[in-house]
């Protein structure tokens, strides 16, 4: 179910902004007038990009924009969507990715980049704030697919259905943690 149709009482408004662009926050955050934001997904991303981009898309950006809604609204929701590559990430080296323009085939950026996030939503969480973390799942994507390559995406088709996420079950888990007031977890601010 698409959110407008399940929450019908409530108000969504998507916004689409180019998170690798350096003004996108400050437009972003004017745009939506501070502290009108109620929840916040952190569903931006790249993969397969230069290194720099990678974690200024995947990590700084996320960052930035949350903590400049979360000043002018600390009750804001945060989800930020993760992944389990953060899994094959060491650290989060992020100084040793950002001007690197090195791609990220082997997606080692991307891996720290997702470590990074994750360990964002743990600082938000012990600071108090709402903010959770999910992971849709390996979902197929037009980001998924591009990182593939037509080739790869052929020899998968008959398996797609057994491998892979629909992109309505991705976002079902996205909405679920966003939704969901047991899956908190935060203590109260205040």
């Amino acid at each position: 179910a698409r959110p407008a149709s399940a929450y019908p009482s409530t108000k969504f408004h998507c916004l689409v902004a180019d998170l690798s662009a350096s003004d996108a926050i400050e437009r972003l955050v004017r745009d939506v007038g501070g502290g009108a934001v109620d929840l916040l997904v952190n569903n931006a991303g790249v993969m397969g990009a230069s290194r720099d981009a990678t974690m200024r898309v995947n990590l700084c950006a996320p960052v930035s924009l949350t903590s400049a809604l979360l000043e002018a609204n600390p009750s804001m929701r945060v989800v930020n969507v993760a992944s389990s590559a953060h899994l094959r990430a060491a650290r989060c080296s992020v100084a040793a990715s950002l001007g690197d323009a090195t791609v990220d085939r082997r997606l080692d950026a991307y891996a720290a980049s997702k470590l990074g996030l994750l360990q964002f939503t743990s600082f938000l969480r012990a600071a108090g704030y709402d903010a959770r973390a999910c992971h849709p799942g390996l979902v197929w994507t037009p980001l998924l697919r591009d990182f593939f390559g037509p080739r790869a995406c052929r020899l998968l088709g008959p398996f797609r259905r057994r491998l892979f996420r629909t992109p309505e079950h991705g976002a079902a888990s996205v909405l679920l943690a966003a939704v969901d007031g047991a899956a908190a977890g935060a203590p109260p601010r205040g």
